[in-house]
C-alpha cells in the first residue's frame, strides 16, 4: 500500500502539535500566555489565517484575551461586520456548541441586518465554545479560506472540539490552582483577621488591612478609602506612614475610588483597556494609570452584609495593584475575594463608629453605666433626684442680691488744701480741730527760688525802662532818616512789650503769694474745721508745689458715704439703676466705730463715678451714698465733730432679686467665664 509521503508528514505534524497542546494544558501558564501558544499551534494545524480567544471578564462581559492577525480579517472595513460578529458571539454563548458560518451568512433569520448575528467577512468562520462546568468561559474563533473543501471544515470543526476539550483541562486546573492558592493563606488570614477587627479608627483599621494584606497578597501596593455622607476619602496607602492628600497621585485614587464606589462594581484592569467601563469610571481609570505604573489593577468595593440597600454605593472599597505581576486576574481575584471577607466588616464598623457623634463624651457614660448596677442604681438615683430637686431650688428661688463694698464717712463740703508754690513752710497758724473761717491765713511759706526770681524780674524790668526813656530821646532827634526812625520805632516796641511781660509775670508771682514774697500766705478757701491730724511735723518742711499740707471740712454740714465698689460688682449695680430707674437703690451700711448698727443709705444713677480708680491694688469705682435719716439724727446727736472724719464704713447694695444660686455662687461663675470659657 502506497502512503503519500505529503499527507503522512501532515498527519505527523497534527499529532506533533496535539501533543504539545496536551503538554501545554498540562503546564502552569497563565492564561494570556497559554492563550498565544494555544492559537499559534492551532492555526498551524488548521492553515488558518487568523484566529482569536475570547474569555469572560469579572463584569461577565467578552474580552479578547489573544489574537493572531485579527485586523487582517477585515471586520471594520465592512459596514456592520463588527456589530453583527458581536451578535455571533453572544448567539454562539447562548447556544454552547460548536457552529461553523459560512461568508456572508448567519445562523438566524432577521430583518434588521444592522445587528443580526452573521459573518460578512469572505471568510469560513469556526467557532467553538470552551465549557467548564456547564458554563462557557472561553470562546476560539478561527478564519479559513472560503476555498477550502467543505468536508475539511468538518474534519476542522471536530479538531477544534477536541482542542477545546484540552483548553477546558487547563482552565479547570487553572480554577483548581486558584483553590489551592486560596488554602495558603487560611492561617495568614486568621491573624490578619484579627487584627483588623482589634480597633474601630478607621485610619488605624485602613493601615492593617493595606499593609497586612499587601503582605498577604504579595502586590506592590493596597488601598483602601471610606466613603461617608457622599464623600469618598483615602483612608490608608501601603508603606505610606502619611497620605499627602494635594498629590496628584492621591487625587487621581481618590476620583477612581469615588467613580467605583457609585458605579457599584469592581473594577479589573489587566493591561488591556475596557470600553465597556461606564464613561467615569473608564476616564477615572485612564487618569489614575497616567500617575500609576500598574500593570495589573483590582478595584473592588467591600459591601458588608448589613448593607442590605444593594442600589446604595457601599461604605468602602480596597484597590490592590501590581507593577510587575507574576500571577494571573484569576488567581489574584481569589485571594482578593478572601482578603475582602474580613476588611468589609472591619471598616464598616470602623466607619459606623467614626458616624457617632460626641464618642468621647458617651464613652465614660457607658462605663459610668456599667458600674451603675443592682442597689448601686437605686442609690444613684436617688442621689441624682435630690441634686436635681436642689439644682432646680437654685435656680427657680428668688433671693436678694447684695453688692458688697467698702467705703468712708466724710462730710460733703470738705476740701484739701495744697502748696501753692516751693518753698520752706516757715509758720503754721492752726491746729487740728481748729474752726477757721474762710480767708483766714493757715500756714505761712518762703521759698528763695521765688525771691531770686522776682529779683531778676525787677532787674529785667529797670533795664527796660532805661531803654525805653534812651530810645524815646533818640526818636525826639532831627534829622533822622525814615530807616533810622523805624529801627528806632521797633526797638522801643521791643523794650516796651519785655517791661509788659515784666510787670505781668511780677503781679502774678506777688498774687501767688499774697504780695509779700518773703512770707506767701496760704488762706483757707471755706469755713470750717481743721481735720488734718498733727500739724508740728509740718513746720521748717520742705514742700513742693502741689503737695498735700491740709485738710478743712464742714463737721456740723451735710455727711455722705464714698463707696469704693469693685469693679466685678459694678455692671449688677448699673443693671439694677437702670431696671430701677428713676428710683434709687438701697444701700444697708454699717460703720465701723458703731459695729452693732445698721442704717440705711441712697444711690443714686448719678452718684457713680466716672472713671475706675486702683485703690489697695484694686480697681473699683467711686460712687457717693446719700445716708439716711437714723444716721443723720445720729450725728446730729453727736454734735457733728464728735464723729472722726473718715470713718470706716462696710456697705451692702440692694440690687434686686435674683436667683438663690446665682446669688451664691456669682462669684465662682464669673471666674469661670472670665478664665475659662472667655
Amino acid at each position: 500500500m502506497n502512503v503519500n509521503p505529503e499527507l503522512e508528514e501532515k498527519r505527523q505534524q497534527i499529532n506533533r502539535l496535539i501533543d504539545e497542546i496536551a503538554r501545554l494544558s498540562e503546564s502552569q501558564l497563565g492564561p494570556m500566555e497559554y492563550s498565544g501558544e494555544f492559537l499559534q499551534r492551532l492555526m498551524t494545524a488548521l492553515a488558518a489565517p487568523a484566529g482569536v480567544m475570547w474569555n469572560r471578564t469579572p463584569q461577565g462581559n467578552w474580552q479578547l484575551l489573544y489574537q493572531i492577525n485579527f485586523n487582517e480579517i477585515g471586520l471594520d472595513r465592512i459596514p456592520n461586520a463588527r456589530v453583527c460578529h458581536d451578535e455571533l458571539i453572544r448567539y454562539m454563548v447562548q447556544q454552547g456548541r460548536p457552529m461553523l458560518v459560512p461568508p456572508n451568512s448567519g445562523p438566524v433569520a432577521s430583518t434588521d441586518a444592522t445587528n443580526a448575528p452573521s459573518n460578512l467577512t469572505q471568510y469560513n468562520l469556526l467557532l467553538a465554545p470552551v465549557i467548564v462546568d456547564r458554563q462557557v468561559i472561553a470562546l476560539i474563533e478561527v478564519w479559513i479560506e472560503a476555498s477550502r473543501n467543505p468536508q475539511a471544515l468538518r474534519g476542522f470543526m471536530q479538531f477544534m472540539e477536541d482542542m477545546c476539550a484540552y483548553v477546558a483541562g487547563y482552565f479547570r486546573n487553572h480554577q483548581l490552582r486558584q483553590m489551592m492558592g486560596q488554602q495558603q493563606v487560611w492561617s495568614q488570614v486568621e491573624t490578619f483577621s484579627r487584627q483588623i477587627h482589634a480597633s474601630l479608627q478607621p485610619r488605624e483599621v485602613g493601615y492593617l488591612i493595606v499593609n497586612e494584606s499587601r503582605r498577604l497578597l504579595q502586590v506592590d501596593r493596597v488601598s483602601v478609602a471610606g466613603r461617608l455622607g457622599g464623600h469618598t476619602e483615602i483612608e490608608a496607602i501601603s508603606g505610606a506612614d502619611v497620605i499627602e492628600k494635594r498629590s496628584s497621585l492621591v487625587q487621581c485614587m481618590r476620583k477612581l475610588f469615588a467613580a467605583v464606589i457609585e458605579w457599584n462594581d469592581k473594577l479589573v484592569y489587566a493591561g488591556t483597556r475596557d470600553e465597556s467601563l461606564p464613561p467615569k469610571v473608564l476616564s477615572a481609570l485612564d487618569a489614575y494609570l497616567t500617575e500609576s505604573n500598574s500593570k495589573l489593577l483590582v478595584l473592588l468595593p467591600l459591601r458588608d452584609e448589613r448593607e442590605t440597600d444593594k442600589e446604595r454605593p457601599c461604605r468602602s472599597a480596597m484597590l490592590v495593584e501590581c507593577f510587575e505581576p507574576h500571577f494571573t486576574v484569576d488567581q489574584l481575584m481569589a485571594r482578593v475575594d478572601v482578603i475582602a471577607k474580613h476588611a468589609a466588616p472591619a471598616l464598616y464598623n470602623a466607619l459606623e463608629h467614626r458616624r457617632i457623634p460626641f464618642r468621647g463624651i458617651l464613652q465614660p457614660i457607658a462605663d459610668v453605666r456599667d458600674l451603675l448596677r443592682g442597689k448601686r442604681l437605686a442609690w444613684t438615683g436617688a442621689i441624682l433626684a435630690a441634686l436635681t430637686v436642689l439644682v432646680l431650688l437654685l435656680i427657680l428661688v428668688p433671693y436678694p442680691l447684695r453688692m458688697y463694698a467698702k467705703g468712708k464717712l466724710i462730710p460733703k463740703e470738705r476740701q484739701t488744701i495744697y502748696a501753692p508754690i516751693d518753698g520752706q513752710v516757715v509758720q503754721v497758724m492752726v491746729d487740728h480741730g481748729k474752726n477757721v473761717n474762710r480767708e483766714q491765713e493757715l500756714v505761712e511759706l518762703r521759698d528763695v527760688e521765688l525771691l531770686q526770681k522776682l529779683d531778676q524780674l525787677s532787674r529785667e524790668r529797670a533795664f527796660s525802662l532805661k531803654n525805653i526813656g534812651r530810645l524815646r530821646e533818640q526818636l525826639n532827634m532831627e534829622g533822622l532818616s525814615r530807616a533810622e526812625h523805624d529801627n528806632l520805632r521797633l526797638d522801643l516796641i521791643k523794650e516796651e512789650f519785655n517791661l509788659d511781660k515784666a510787670n505781668a509775670e511780677m503781679k502774678i508771682l506777688l498774687d501767688l503769694v499774697g504780695g509779700d514774697p518773703r512770707r506767701a500766705k496760704v488762706r483757707a478757701p471755706l469755713a470750717g474745721t481743721v481735720t488734718t491730724f498733727d500739724l508740728t511735723d509740718l513746720k521748717g518742711r520742705n514742700v513742693r508745689k502741689g503737695d498735700k499740707l491740709l485738710q478743712i471740712a464742714r463737721l456740723d454740714g451735710v455727711w455722705e458715704i464714698e463707696l469704693h465698689i469693685p469693679e466685678g460688682h459694678v455692671g449688677h449695680v448699673r443693671e439694677a439703676l437702670a431696671a430701677f430707674f428713676p428710683q434709687p437703690l438701697e444701700v444697708d451700711i454699717q460703720l465701723t466705730s458703731h459695729p452693732g448698727v445698721r442704717y440705711k443709705g441712697l444711690l443714686r444713677k448719678e452718684g457713680l463715678g466716672g472713671s475706675v480708680e486702683v485703690i489697695n491694688n484694686e480697681s473699683v469705682l467711686t460712687a457717693r451714698v446719700e445716708i439716711g435719716p437714723e444716721l443723720v439724727q445720729m450725728l446730729k446727736q453727736l454734735g457733728g465733730g464728735a464723729m472722726p472724719n473718715e470713718t470706716e464704713v462696710t456697705a451692702k447694695i440692694r440690687c434686686g432679686k435674683r436667683a438663690i444660686g446665682y446669688v451664691f455662687f456669682y462669684q465662682l461663675w464669673e471666674f469661670f467665664f472670665e478664665h475659662i470659657l472667655f
